[in-house]
């Protein structure tokens, strides 16, 4: 059964360029330009994983994994961060609002593939 990537990120670059990869490998993929728009996604098309941005500008990523995890129709997805601030702080961050696992920016595109595989 193929997995439905919701990918989120205000950068329509990074957006474009992960989601072909991933569509090149057989994933479903939607895409969000930002957070609110994404929640709204989810709740109509409940995709597998999601793969989002911490920060933009109306719902950021953890405000937005917050949303994913507290809602009885969501709390099942996989949710993935991808964010440039790769350190502890914004790790812990993402973590404690509901992210299941965290890259930073550029991520090694293998490793969030084993992930996405899981």
């Amino acid at each position: 059964m193929t997995k439905q990537i919701l990918v989120v990120d205000d950068d329509e670059t990074f957006v474009s360029y992960l989601s072909d990869r991933l569509a090149s490998l057989e994933f479903a993929i939607l895409r969000s330009e930002s957070g609110k728009s994404a929640f709204e996604i989810c709740l109509k098309e409940h995709p597998d994983i999601i793969i989002s941005d911490m920060c933009m500008p109306d719902v950021d990523g953890c405000d937005l994994a917050k949303l994913v995890k507290t809602n009885t129709k969501t709390k099942d997805i996989l949710f993935i961060m991808i964010s440039e601030f790769d350190n502890f702080v914004s790790i812990a961050k993402a973590l404690d609002y509901g992210a299941d696992a965290y890259f930073g920016k550029p991520c090694d595109f293998n490793a969030l593939l084993k992930k996405l595989r899981e």
